[in-house]
């Protein structure tokens, strides 16, 4: 499935499998390393998690020791998708959306929720 991964904005976005409604979305950052990839590198994971009906927004991100600037610019990044994503789907509306990372895409999460 990896063709029908599309970049919208700086994220890397993943429609629900069959043309479906998504139930949620996931904005999902990778760990440190690998976080510059994520659609590539977490595709097995990310493909599952569509398969169930969640459309998958990667926000890929360099590795830095300033974790604040790197949690805001993975956070804007993410705004900058969502907001293209909203204006094409009004399946969105009102959708929750949740933060999922590995490793230091954790921490991000956690950095942008404490906010």
């Amino acid at each position: 499935r990896f063709e029908e991964w599309k970049q919208v904005e700086d994220a890397w976005v993943l429609q629900p499998e069959n043309g479906q409604a998504p139930k949620a979305v996931i904005h999902f950052v990778g760990g440190a390393f690998v976080g510059a990839s994520p659609h590539i590198t977490y595709q097995f994971f990310l493909e599952l998690l569509s398969e169930r009906g969640f459309l998958i927004v990667a926000t890929p991100y360099a590795s830095t020791f300033d974790h604040i600037r790197a949690a805001d610019e993975v956070q804007f990044a993410f705004d900058r998708c969502y907001r293209v994503l909203r204006r094409t789907n009004a399946d969105l509306d009102g959708l929750p959306v949740f933060g999922v990372g590995h490793s230091m895409g954790s921490l991000l999460h956690l950095l942008i929720g404490a906010r």
